[in-house]
């Protein structure tokens, strides 16, 4: 059926139809007639539909009202008045995406299915949360998911707790999102950018139950929200439903939520000094964060947006880009980025120095300007515009949104200029601005813009984030003190009343939901699942020698994705390094035909991306064993393939790593990234590390990016003069190693360039003699201490596992049902809601390891007695079949995951190198879809056994980790 413009479909007025040819969709702009709801639907023939509900939810205060809200109106609502529906929909839905964020501005819930019945389920409980939740009912919620004063004994210490508490404790915890907030709220005073949408945890204690309550009913209402529908779907149906399900329940009301503008600047502070924590005995002098940041127009404004994002480009691109580049003469800092967020009404343009030394901090700013006035005075090379925008435009026209779907992606980006009152699909249709650019781009237009927009606007800060040793430790001490304080205060009533309250809680929280209760949430049969997997196989494979091409046709939007994978021999943990640390020196280093500017011109001319990374593949059958590829991952559109090889040879084979200077700024940049990764990614890390005592893959994985890359970086970087030498011929003879390793070469390809592709990889392979000697060896020795690793945080990442194998167990699908169970439920339960720690992991997998991680967790010990009992949960299940058929469900939805057209092939070749064949995993999916209780059940021994050989890690703060010190045999004080 055609939908008409101005026609009434279920009390929606269709007031706008517009193709968006830029992603080949057509966009349809209802609104409720009667609640004032709005509406986009984006059609396509997308089977990843997606859903969401946005709310305009501007901040008043620091306490965090937004972001408690955003998890507690998934806590149970009048139609599913479960504890919360949100883990029954990860258990029993095939979701591709199922979440809530908290923005600084606005409040969004998007799911995402590739199933329409699992689609309409999904949507009705997520519409059922936003407008009728519980939280009016039951007070416990806001004490489970935003704070609570916790004493479960009258002896105990008072301590705060919290889900979101405890999430923003770890938030405060990094430097890097020190620096975010303070840039944002310290620029715009006078708008809701001011506050911490998503809580400072010294404010989040103040936030009242009345004050909560009066947030949703302040916000969430129909007329304030911005519901979104994308993809092939019926929205005759969603309308209909939405309209009589929810919305026909709501008149038009006067909600002030508008987002106002930073108008007067001029009582803005141009210099912010604020403070971050650090470890006892660092360098504090070389441990500045700095951010030059610049207000920018407004995000409706598509050209200057996309403008920005070319300069971006052209300012920052490599080493040899002109901000860069100076930045990096002048060594400031370790490492220097450049941000520019236009996910606020205001965008911001920031220039940032992570790791700056204390006597640079002026010439950094100092640098900064002078640069920018060099640029307008002398002008931007021509070349250096047109390559910018070349590239520029490959990524908006490939849209690589990565693991996310599609459709999710643009919802995000229609809510930039929706929620300001713009054309919802403004950011989307881009391409009339582009050619404005590139007409005027040779006339001035990115020289005007620095000017106006950089150089002469008063709109500014420079925000400094200074180094406190052992802040955290104070702020630890400070609030248990002033908690002490608050104890001595209250009278035995009091006192008894807290106690009273936790425990109250905890029994709540332990009280599971009836089965009657539980059975409310809508799901899809087991009868509905495909019993074969989703796999892809339609892979060509051409022997070339001993080297092979791999080759997938699909339809690819004129674009060309190459992978070639060298099998590289490798001998010492020293060229394991040394091998992770060349991936991140190709286009940093002048080569034998171009200078770095030439050479990054040349780059964005004729390619869409291009990068080197490592990645080993374990066995599947004999997990002793594992394989290690050196990889050069190119996309380019088809017509310039020939480049692609063009290129990628000139960074491999000419690349000059004899510019001393230049391998010192890579290595001080690599330290700075490397540092940053850990610490936003601790949880990983921790999994990692304590893997690597005992699974040789995993100590791999560790020489590639873990503690010890860092400390060999961290060697090289305190005694430079003595290691760039072995470092500069280390790189030439791993250079030498891959380039006549054996090669595999993976191509995805429209069917019209096939055959082209097939010869060029030919005639590449034909160039270069191969070996098929592909030793790995290293220093590994099995080591199972249990180790703590300190860091500058107020929170904790508690990790424990084994290697199940290794005790005579074998891998079955049952075993990721399990999986499902303990992450849902008993962990769910035991190590977020009552422990108050934002997640908790558990790995299982068909390698044979088993490892458990918190994350973002006020405890230590706690946690570990959670992991001790899990024999007793697994083996004292009282699940009925339903029970199993749901969490059969969910587990079917984490392997069928969508893939991308170039993660097809990828997925592929992996199975090739870790022998997992297709019969294997059908055998698994067939043992996941059959599973009953008992089969679950029969491992509670393998836990029992792995938790009994398990070593421990854990990371965070150095008190908590204190109290519980004789769990371990050493100590690593990090950072």
């Amino acid at each position: 059926m055609k939908l008409e413009q101005n026609k009434v479909y279920s009390n929606f007025i269709l007031k706008n139809v517009k193709n968006v040819h830029e992603i080949n969709s057509v966009s349809y702009e209802f609104e409720h007639i009667k609640s004032g709801a709005k509406l986009l639907y984006i059609k396509n023939d997308d089977n990843n539909k997606v859903f969401s509900i946005t709310f305009r939810t501007p901040p008043v205060d620091n306490t965090g009202s937004a972001h408690i809200l955003e998890h507690s109106v998934l806590c149970g609502s009048k139609k599913y008045p479960l504890k919360e529906p949100f883990v029954e929909l990860i258990k029993s839905s095939l979701n591709t995406f199922l979440n809530a964020m908290t923005f600084s501005d606005k409040t969004m819930y998007p799911i995402a299915s590739t199933n329409e019945a699992d689609f309409r389920n999904l949507m009705d409980v997520y519409l059922d949360a936003v407008f009728n939740p519980l939280i009016y009912d039951k007070e416990e919620i806001l004490k489970q998911e935003g704070w609570h004063y916790h004493i479960e004994n009258k002896d105990d210490e008072i301590k705060y707790n919290g889900v979101v508490y405890n999430e923003m404790k770890g938030a405060f915890s990094d430097p890097e999102d020190i620096l975010a907030r303070s840039i944002e709220s310290n620029l715009y005073k006078d708008t809701p950018y001011f506050y911490e949408s998503g809580g400072d945890p010294k404010y989040i204690p103040d936030l009242t139950y009345e004050e909560f309550l009066n947030f949703h009913k302040r916000y969430y209402h129909p007329i304030n929200s911005y519901i979104y529908i994308y993809g092939d779907t019926d929205i005759l149906h969603h309308l209909e439903y939405i309209d009589k399900s929810y919305l026909c329940n709501y008149d038009k009301i006067e909600i002030d939520s508008k987002i106002n503008e930073q108008v007067d600047f001029s009582n803005i502070a141009k210099r912010v000094e604020k403070e971050y924590s650090v470890n006892s005995n660092e360098d504090i002098d070389s441990k500045y964060l700095l951010a030059l940041n610049y207000s920018i127009g407004n995000v409706l404004d598509v050209k200057l947006g996309l403008t920005f994002g070319i300069l971006c480009k052209i300012l920052f691109d490599s080493d040899s880009s002109y901000l860069k580049k100076a930045l990096l003469d002048a060594k400031i800092a370790d490492e220097v980025v450049l941000d520019y967020n236009n996910g606020i009404l205001q965008p911001v343009f920031s220039v940032v120095a992570k790791n700056a030394k204390k006597d640079k901090i002026e010439v950094f700013k100092e640098t900064v300007i002078s640069t920018f006035k060099k640029i307008i005075n002398d002008g931007i090379d021509k070349d250096i515009i047109k390559s910018a925008i070349n590239n520029f435009e490959f990524e908006l026209k490939e849209a690589d949104t990565g693991t996310y779907p599609k459709g999710l992606i643009y919802g995000i980006t229609i809510m930039e200029s929706w929620l300001y009152d713009g054309n919802p699909t403004l950011l989307l249709e881009y391409e009339n601005a582009l050619e404005q650019i590139k007409e005027e781009a040779e006339n001035g237009l990115f020289e005007n813009v620095i000017k106006e927009f950089i150089v002469e606007n008063d709109k500014y800060n420079f925000v400094i984030l200074s180094p406190k040793e052992n802040l955290s430790d104070k702020n630890d001490e400070i609030l248990k003190e002033k908690l002490g304080e608050f104890k001595k205060s209250l009278n035995d009533k009091e006192l008894e009343s807290l106690v009273e309250s936790t425990n109250a809680l905890l029994k709540a929280q332990q009280t599971p939901d009836s089965d009657e209760v539980k059975a409310l949430v809508p799901r899809i049969s087991i009868k509905d699942i495909d019993e074969n997997p989703i796999v892809v196989n339609d892979i060509e494979i051409i022997h070339e020698g001993i080297n092979d091409i791999y080759v997938r046709v699909d339809d690819t939007k004129d674009i060309t994705y190459l992978d070639i994978n060298y099998e590289v021999p490798l001998n010492s943990n020293e060229e394991i390094h040394a091998l992770s640390l060349l991936t991140k020196c190709f286009e940093n280093f002048d080569t034998k035909n171009f200078d770095m500017i030439h050479l990054n011109n040349e780059i964005n001319e004729n390619l869409g991306d291009i990068l080197f990374t490592v990645s080993p593949y374990q066995n599947v059958k004999n997990t002793e064993e594992f394989r290690s590829f050196f990889t050069c991952c190119i996309k380019a559109f088809s017509e310039k393939e020939d480049k692609m090889y063009d290129i990628m040879e000139e960074l491999l084979l000419r690349s000059d790593f004899d510019n001393k200077e230049k391998l010192r700024d890579v290595i001080k940049e690599e330290l700075s990234k490397t540092q940053s990764k850990i610490m936003s990614a601790t949880h990983k890390m921790v999994l990692n590390e304590m893997f690597a005592k005992i699974s040789k893959k995993f100590k791999f994985i560790t020489l590639l990016s873990g503690i010890s890359y860092y400390n060999f970086l961290k060697e090289i970087n305190d005694n430079f003069e003595e290691k760039y030498e072995t470092i500069i011929k280390l790189f030439k003879e791993l250079v030498d190693r891959i380039i006549s390793s054996r090669k595999d070469v993976i191509i995805t390809v429209s069917k019209e360039d096939k055959q082209t592709s097939i010869q060029k990889a030919k005639d590449f392979l034909n160039k270069y003699q191969s070996t098929s000697k592909t030793t790995i060896n290293f220093d590994y020795e099995e080591n199972k201490e249990n180790t703590s690793i300190i860091m500058p945080s107020l929170v904790n990442y508690v990790g424990q596992g084994y290697l199940y194998k290794d005790l005579g167990y074998e891998y079955e699908g049952s075993m990721l049902v399990l999986k499902k169970y303990l992450s849902t439920e008993y962990l769910w339960n035991n190590v977020r809601v009552m422990g108050g720690a934002y997640g908790s992991f558990i790995q299982i997998d068909k390698y044979g390891n088993l490892g458990l991680v918190s994350y973002r967790d006020p405890n230590v010990k706690r946690t570990y007695d959670v992991y001790q009992n899990l024999f007793e949960c697994i083996n004292n299940l009282d699940l009925t079949d339903e029970d199993v058929n749901k969490l059969i469900i969910g587990t079917i939805s984490d392997m069928d995951v969508p893939l991308t057209v170039y993660g097809k092939i990828r997925e592929f070749v992996s199975r090739v190198y870790t022998l997992d064949t297709y019969e294997d995993i059908k055998k698994r999916r067939k043992e996941v879809l059959t599973t009953k209780k008992e089969d679950l059940i029969k491992h509670a021994k393998m836990f029992d056994d792995v938790i009994k050989n398990s070593v421990k890690c854990v990371a965070g703060n150095k008190s908590k980790i204190n109290e519980c010190k004789d769990l371990f045999d050493n100590e690593i004080t990090l950072f």
